[in-house]
């Protein structure tokens, strides 16, 4: 197994490896022993102890730092939905706002499909005086 990589704090609780990795001015170990008050563990327990310190203290942070995260993206939705229109008001009184809503909705219809009646008709009258036009000019008598 020669060719292995020498194991790191987060990957080998070997407590040799780590005494070798802070001796040796390792980031990782220097950290742990640091966050341990400053002096290295001395037994294999202590440093097995100050692994599960600190792993629990990682998982601490994490804890921490996700509740913070899902307060503060609650605390956005609840924004937005205080923003949407509507919310200021009683059941009753938006039920009223979608019926008004509806009815505006229906009398733009009838004005688009009135509309739309008098272009397809103008259309028509347009098609019919073209084609009486063209049919003078060609000398076509037309067939009605």
């Amino acid at each position: 197994m020669g060719g292995a990589n020498p194991a790191t704090v987060d990957q080998d609780p070997d407590y040799d490896e780590f005494l070798l990795a802070y001796h040796n001015g390792d980031v990782e170990a220097t950290a742990l022993v640091i966050k341990a008050g400053g002096a290295p563990p001395r037994t294999r327990e202590d440093y097995l102890k100050l692994l599960v310190r600190a792993e629990r203290d990682k998982d601490a942070e994490l804890v921490r730092r996700l509740a913070d995260e899902a307060l503060s993206k609650s605390a956005m939705v609840d924004n937005l939905v205080a923003k949407l229109p509507g919310m200021g008001r009683t059941k009753a009184q938006q039920m009223t706002r979608i019926q008004e809503l509806i009815q505006q909705n229906q009398l733009v219809a009838d004005d688009l499909q009135q509309a739309h009646d008098k272009a397809i008709k103008q259309r028509d009258q347009v098609r019919h005086i073209l084609k009486r036009v063209t049919c003078t000019a060609l000398g076509i008598d037309e067939e009605s």
